[in-house]
């Protein structure tokens, strides 16, 4: 809602955008401390910033906990239909489920990607991706191609070679 000098003193309605709301990852103890002391919030080293709106940071918090999934998994968590999860986040974003889903996880990968370029296959896993053929998929629908350059096979010729380290968040 835009203000205009009339309505100067109508309240604001506040869209969140999902940069708004992704704050970064926490790299060890002391990050999760500090910004838990400027009421970020931590769900598997993943932090995000409060809304303020119920509704939003629950929904938020169970994409961090359960990861990517279909918009009827996450409405069933939030005890509401489809069509109200979608509509209710349109609402709050100005963006329906996909749209915002994809918008979010699109920086939590690439900072993953960044620290861990060689364990694609770890961070579909970890996101919730149903498979790595899927996780590929959406990389590639998004432009992000770069982020298979070391491919699956790098990965499955370490599982050969010994059992690699997974790395942790």
């Amino acid at each position: 809602m835009v203000t205009t000098p009339e309505k100067a003193n109508e309240p604001t309605f506040v869209r969140f955008a999902p940069n708004d709301i992704y704050a970064g990852l926490a790299r060890n103890n002391a990050d999760v401390a500090a910004n838990e002391a400027k009421g970020i919030v931590n769900v598997r080293n993943i932090l995000y910033k409060p809304t303020g709106t119920v509704f939003l940071d629950t929904f938020i918090a169970n994409l961090h906990q359960y990861g990517y999934q279909l918009h009827g998994f996450h409405a069933q968590r939030l005890g509401v239909d489809e069509r109200e999860l979608s509509a209710t986040l349109h609402v709050l974003t100005g963006m329906y489920y996909r749209e915002f889903v994809e918008s979010y996880f699109l920086p939590i990968i690439e900072d993953l990607y960044n620290i861990y370029p060689k364990h694609m296959k770890w961070i579909s896993e970890t996101l919730g991706f149903r498979s790595y053929s899927g996780f590929y998929r959406y990389g590639v629908r998004h432009g992000k191609k770069k982020w298979f350059r070391y491919g699956f096979n790098y990965e499955y010729e370490q599982r050969m070679k010994k059992k690699p380290v997974e790395p942790s968040l």
